[in-house]
Formats: structure tokens, C-alpha cells, sequence
């Protein structure tokens, strides 16, 4: 890795799990969005997971280059206080969690 830890002014993961797939680092990015804020209101009376998509998008903006210039995959985990998760987290969950 060419960039250290120390040099970021960012933070890309709240969890970096190691060897996640082909042998990258997964910077896990959770967070938890309210439909109900006046900016996702319009939006999420409409679509449900709205809010939780345009939270997973500003992740990807702000998280991508740093990761990439680590190496590491961006993986945002984000929800709605609702409980819809957006594409990225359920796919990313299915690939964590053992069969049931």
C-alpha cells in the first residue's frame, strides 16, 4: 500500500476486514439514514430505500478514491431507520455471513 493509515484525512471504513475477496482489503462504511429529514422526505414519500441509496452514493463519492488509492474495496453498509437496506449492504451481508 502506498498511502498509510496516518496519512489519511479521511476515514473510509469503520471496519477493514482483511483478505476480503481476491485477496483486497473491504472498508466497511455503516451508516443509518432517516427517510423522514426534510431533504429525503420528497424523495422517499415516493421511492422506498430512497434516502438510504442517495446516502449510499454520497459514501461511494467521498470514499472511493482514498480506497482505491489504498487498494481496498468501498463497501458502504447503509439502512433506513425503517429497516431498508440499500443493494450494496444486503449483497456484501450475504457474502459475510455464513448459511444458515
Amino acid at each position: 500500500m502506498s498511502t498509510s493509515l496516518q496519512e489519511c484525512h479521511t476515514r473510509p471504513a469503520d471496519v477493514l476486514a482483511v483478505n476480503w475477496m481476491l485477496g483486497k482489503y473491504a472498508a466497511f462504511d455503516f451508516a443509518i439514514t432517516s427517510p423522514l429529514t426534510s431533504n429525503n422526505l420528497p424523495e422517499a414519500f415516493v421511492t422506498a430505500g430512497s434516502a438510504a441509496f442517495v446516502t449510499e452514493v454520497r459514501k461511494y463519492q467521498a470514499n472511493d478514491k482514498k480506497c482505491a488509492e489504498l487498494g481496498w474495496i468501498s463497501i458502504p453498509r447503509v439502512v433506513e431507520t425503517y429497516g431498508c437496506w440499500v443493494t450494496e449492504a444486503k449483497w456484501a451481508l450475504s457474502c459475510s455471513l455464513p448459511p444458515v
